[in-house]
């Protein structure tokens, strides 16, 4: 739970440009801590996501997302990747779209407009919520599972 609300706080804070130092400060002042490698290594990830966002998100559909633009990290699932991206979700009930950051795991390194895709067809099988529809899904980021 502390993770979580530390990653969270890292997703906030990063793309300021503020330093480790000052976000590792804001973790704490939250009260939530919790160790220092794991909070480094999420500086990491995160940051390295940030950095590339917005080369990903300018790529054209049939282009492959280069390794360099990836994040090495232990993901928690048995997947090669980890693919992050905004989720446009349209409420049947209310006709109102919210974004959402969704993510998914493969081990097929696709094009991006692929991947997009097949997030859309994963939320459409695996996620169905009643009376709600995914519209859109534009990818931010990647995660490589290391060592895997």
């Amino acid at each position: 739970m502390e993770r979580a609300i530390g990653q969270m706080i890292i997703n906030a804070l990063a793309p300021s440009g503020m330093s480790s130092g000052g976000i590792i400060g804001a973790i704490r002042k939250a009260g939530a801590t919790y160790r220092r490698q794991d909070m480094l290594s999420d500086l990491r990830d995160i940051g390295t996501r940030i950095k590339y966002q917005g080369n990903i998100q300018s790529m054209t559909g049939n282009s492959v997302i280069p390794r360099g633009w990836m994040s090495e990290t232990e993901l928690k699932q048995p997947y090669t990747y980890r693919v992050f991206g905004d989720a446009d979700v349209l409420d049947e009930n209310t006709g109102e779209v919210t974004r959402q950051i969704k993510s998914f795991y493969t081990d097929d390194l696709a094009a991006k407009g692929d991947m997009e895709n097949e997030f859309i067809n994963v939320f459409s099988e695996e996620y169905n919520v009643e009376a709600e529809t995914l519209t859109n899904f534009q990818i931010r980021g990647v995660q490589l599972n290391k060592g895997y």
